[in-house]
This record gives C-alpha cells, sequence and structure tokens, in this order.
C-alpha cells in the first residue's frame, strides 16, 4: 500500500478557527431542547451569525 503525501500541521489559530461539534442521536423526533441547543451553538460560532 502506497501513501500519499503528508499534510502540514494545523496551527494553533487554525485549530481554534475550525473547531467543530458533534452530537450523537437520531434527533427523531426532534424537540424543543434541539433547538435550543442548535441555536445557542449558532449564537456562538461567528461564520453562522454568532
Amino acid at each position: 500500500m502506497s501513501s500519499g503525501p503528508v499534510p502540514a500541521p494545523l496551527s494553533a489559530a487554525a485549530l481554534r478557527a475550525n473547531r467543530l461539534g458533534v452530537l450523537g442521536g437520531s434527533f427523531d423526533p426532534p424537540h424543543l431542547g434541539h433547538l435550543h441547543a442548535a441555536r445557542r451553538a449558532a449564537c456562538r460560532c461567528p461564520r453562522c451569525g454568532g
């Protein structure tokens, strides 16, 4: 098996700028708790209007 080029490490600033949260579960049926969590996350995300 051959491997491709190794990507350069990311700077600390780049890592902070690209944080991602992952929530488990099916969200089916969605409820007000899901909406509340989504709105709070959007308020904290500069790229999402926060």
